[in-house]
């Protein structure tokens, strides 16, 4: 089943009480979501956990899913070993810490994808 798109869709929720700790404060949490879609419309979830901010979730996203359209959501690891190649996202400690959850995400979608095609 080949990869006919990929979505990010951010959001962000709320928290009942100020989540504090010795470096931060938080008021609420945003993530962001992404679905990949296959041909004949069939679609998974996977969510990245955005460190700093769902929207360089959202821009990586967008950034490399002209490179991931028809690969089949099969081929994990050669998207892993694609990530890998650009940039060296996975290497570079400044970026892997957004690329790493992005990557998560779409594996996750793609897992979701197959796990519905096999009935798991």
């Amino acid at each position: 089943m080949k990869i006919e798109n990929i979505e990010a869709i951010p959001y962000s929720v709320p928290y009942k009480t100020i989540n504090r700790s010795n470096w931060s404060q938080r008021k609420g949490s945003t993530s962001l979501m992404v679905k990949v879609t296959v041909e004949g419309g069939e679609y998974g979830y996977g969510e990245a956990v955005c460190f700093q901010t769902a929207e360089m979730g959202f821009h990586l996203i967008n950034g490399i899913k002209a490179k991931l359209i028809g690969l089949s959501c099969y081929e994990i690891e050669k998207m892993t070993k694609l990530f890998n190649h650009l940039g060296g996202w996975n290497w570079n400690h400044e970026v892997n810490q957004f690329s790493n959850p992005v990557l998560a995400a779409i594996e996750m979608a793609c897992w979701d994808i197959m796990g519905k095609q096999l009935k798991r």
